[in-house]
């Protein structure tokens, strides 16, 4: 089934159909989320499959590439407690320069939405995080431990549930602080219930892989470390206290905690492979409030450390620019689909015609300074200025 749009063509793929790909011996690229579609699909439907490749509009012909060998793809997520947006977006090529396509997945089919390029994406962001509201701060900087930030998340939420909370008591002003306790029952609800506009069920989304396994058995010593860097403060309740011990956050923190109830929780990640099996990954997120965005920076999560910084919207607008728009790291021509993605060549496999990768004929310009793709006639770059190679 195909639908047009005022402004683009959406497509439906049943998950069915979807299904016979595996049949017809296709593989999956690294980054195609197919991959990790759950288990226990319905009985593969060939017959769907070639009628949604036939029924195909000559501008989403690009879709099928972009969905099974992504060689872009970017991740946004954000929420503010009411509503909630989740976009992903798949191009074929590492510098976008292909037409690429907006994915969501539904239980019974996917649909694909397009053309779209990385400069809708980044004002889809910004718009998103109306940055024209945002204060410019003076920066500051933190750097955590992993498990101190899922605390931090989790504090936050619970700061968050308690503003609520009072205002629908009808009671103003900003906690004083939050219950060890409500941290954990945070934690957990965040966990068991997604829910993008609550720090721990988007961040759980962003980074599955770096999700605390024994959060609740580790929630004393974490909360203990913030509290020797004077990030948080705790006040130990007796032994027979039913409130338990109550936790603050540090005066550095303190604008944090005013402004995380009119907060956006947002994450971003872009991965790209530019070579076979090497994966460029990159991934932001954080917490946009009307003072300024606080900004975490997982690029070394696996070591174990996260960035907490406060930034003006300049500094995010230009920063997710570099995450859209790096310079290529070995100019040169773009990468040709497979030709077994394309929907001819898919309908030829389902016929069971042997089809073979083109060879790379193409005759797109990049720019040899920063891999920007150039126009026919260009002379310079208009990215970076540089001549460019005729």
């Amino acid at each position: 089934m195909t639908t047009i749009t005022t402004d683009r063509t959406t497509i439906t793929l049943p998950k069915a159909a979807l299904a016979a790909l595996t049949g017809a011996g296709v593989r999956c690229g690294g980054l195609s989320p197919l991959a990790r579609i759950a288990p226990g699909q319905p009985p593969p439907d060939a017959a769907a499959l070639q009628q949604a490749l036939t029924a195909l509009p000559a501008n989403a012909t690009g879709c099928m590439p972009a969905l099974l060998d992504p060689r872009l793809a970017v991740l946004f997520l954000a929420g503010d407690g009411t509503s909630a947006l989740a976009g992903q977006y798949l191009w074929n090529d590492p510098a976008g320069a292909s037409p690429g396509f907006q994915l969501a997945v539904q239980p019974e089919d996917l649909t694909m939405a397009g053309p779209v390029d990385l400069t809708e994406v980044a004002l889809s962001v910004q718009d998103r995080l109306a940055l024209g509201s945002v204060a410019e701060p003076d920066p500051v900087a933190f750097s955590l431990t992993a498990g101190e930030f899922w605390v931090l998340v989790a504090l936050l939420d619970a700061y968050r549930d308690a503003r609520l909370r009072r205002q629908l008591a009808r009671i103003g002003g900003t906690p004083v602080g939050v219950a060890a306790g409500d941290v954990r029952a945070m934690w957990l609800a965040g966990r068991s219930v997604m829910h993008l506009g609550w720090g721990v069920s988007l961040f759980s989304a962003l980074l599955p892989d770096a999700v605390p396994a024994d959060f609740e058995g580790h929630l004393d010593g974490f909360l203990t470390a913030l509290e020797e860097a004077e990030l948080v403060m705790r006040l130990r309740g007796e032994a027979n206290d039913p409130l338990g011990d109550v936790v603050l956050l540090g005066d550095s923190l303190q604008a944090l905690a005013e402004g995380v109830s009119q907060a956006v929780v947002f994450g971003v990640a872009v991965q790209r492979v530019r070579q076979p099996g090497q994966a460029e990954v990159l991934t932001l997120g954080g917490w946009r409030t009307p003072g300024g965005i606080w900004l975490a920076d997982f690029c070394a999560m696996d070591t174990g450390r996260v960035t907490l910084s406060l930034v003006g919207p300049s500094f995010f607008t230009g920063l997710l620019d570099v995450a859209l728009n790096p310079p290529a790291t070995e100019p040169g021509a773009p990468v040709s689909p497979d030709a077994r993605y394309t929907a001819a060549g898919l309908l030829a496999l389902l016929d069971g015609t042997p089809v073979a990768a083109p060879a790379a004929t193409s005759t797109a310009r990049f720019c040899t300074q920063c891999g920007q793709p150039l126009s026919g006639a260009a002379r310079f770059c208009v990215a970076c200025g540089a001549p460019a190679q005729l």
